[in-house]
């Protein structure tokens, strides 16, 4: 997907503070499309990361030997 913005690469404090997101055009005027979108994708990921979490702490009882791959985090 190309939105024309280098997206900021996530952290933990993105992740918090994603709602704060604010992107601007060439003009310098306020684009909200892009700043929707990253919400949107921030808050979805924030959303799987913590799933993941909770079924590898509840589902796998903290089995250091389990891991999620990646083919399971992308489906």
């Amino acid at each position: 997907m190309s939105t024309g913005y280098d997206w900021p690469e996530p952290t933990f404090a993105m992740q918090l503070g994603y709602g704060l997101a604010a992107f601007k055009n060439s003009k310098e005027k306020m684009d909200s499309g892009a700043s929707h979108l990253y919400t949107i994708l921030v808050s979805e990921l924030t959303h799987l990361i913590w799933k993941l979490r909770c079924e590898w702490k509840i589902g796998c009882e903290s089995d250091p030997n389990h891991q999620h791959t990646l083919e399971e985090v992308h489906r």
